[in-house]
C-alpha cells in the first residue's frame, strides 16, 4: 500500500473594532487542498477445507486519486445596544470541488486488466451561502436570553463520468435556535435550549457507483 498525502491550508483574518462600544466587524477567508494519490493491492487466496490453495488467487490492484479544493469567506458583525443587548450578524460562503477517480485492475499472469465495472470518476461541486442573525439580551440579573436564524442555500452538482450521469441539487434551509439561562443563585442556574442544525454525507457517499471492497463486498 502507497498513501502519498499532500495537504495545504491557508486563512486571512481580520478584525475591526469600530468604536469602544463594542461594534465589531471581522472577515475570515480560507483556502485548503487536499490531495491523495492512495494505491493499494489485494491478493485473495482459495483454501480447501486442509487449508491447501487450489485455484489461481484473484489479485486486484487499485488507484485512488483524490483531489479536493475547499474556498470560503465569511464576515461577522456584533452590534450591542446599552449595556444589556446584543445583535450579531454575519454572511458565509463556501465552494468545494472533490475529484476522485477510482481505478482497479485484475492482474493474470502479470497482466494488469482494466476493471470497467468497477472503475468510475466522480466530480462533486457544492457552493453553501449563508447568513444569520442573533438577538442576545439580559432580561434581568438572574434571566438571558438568545434567538438566532440561520438560512443557508445549498448548490450541488455531481457528474458520474464513467456511467454518463449527474444529479443537481438545489434548495435553501433555515436553522433557528432559542436558548435561555436563569440563575436561581450563585451557585445554580438553569438552561432551556433549542438548536436545528444539519449533518451533511461525506462526499463520496454521494457517489452514485459501488465502492467494491473485495470479490465479496461491495
Amino acid at each position: 500500500q502507497k498513501n502519498p498525502l499532500q495537504n495545504a491550508s491557508y486563512n486571512f483574518s481580520y478584525l475591526f473594532k469600530i468604536d469602544s462600544l463594542g461594534k465589531e466587524l471581522s472577515v475570515n477567508v480560507d483556502y485548503a487542498n487536499f490531495k491523495n494519490d492512495l494505491v493499494q493491492n489485494y491478493s485473495t487466496t482459495y483454501l480447501d477445507q486442509y487449508y491447501n490453495n487450489f485455484g489461481s488467487p484473484y489479485i486486484l490492484k487499485t488507484a485512488f486519486p483524490l483531489n479536493v479544493d475547499v474556498k470560503s469567506a465569511k464576515m461577522d458583525y456584533v452590534h450591542p445596544i446599552g449595556d444589556k443587548i446584543r445583535v450579531e450578524l454575519g454572511v458565509k460562503s463556501s465552494f468545494v470541488k472533490t475529484d476522485n477517480y477510482s481505478k482497479f485492475w485484475q492482474v493474470v499472469n502479470n497482466e494488469d486488466s482494466l476493471l470497467l465495472n468497477r472503475t468510475n470518476h466522480f466530480i462533486y461541486n457544492e457552493n453553501v451561502n449563508a447568513g444569520y442573525l442573533d438577538y442576545n439580551q439580559s432580561v434581568s440579573k438572574s434571566v438571558d436570553i438568545q434567538i438566532g436564524l440561520r438560512c443557508e442555500q445549498t448548490i450541488a452538482k455531481g457528474e458520474q463520468l464513467t456511467t454518463n450521469t449527474s444529479f443537481t441539487r438545489n434548495y435553501v434551509s433555515f436553522f433557528p435556535s432559542a436558548f435561555i439561562n436563569w440563575r436561581a443563585n450563585d451557585n445554580n442556574s438553569f438552561n432551556l435550549s433549542y438548536s436545528s442544525r444539519i449533518d451533511r454525507p461525506v462526499y463520496q457517499a454521494l457517489n452514485p457507483f459501488y465502492e467494491y471492497l473485495d470479490p465479496y463486498t461491495y
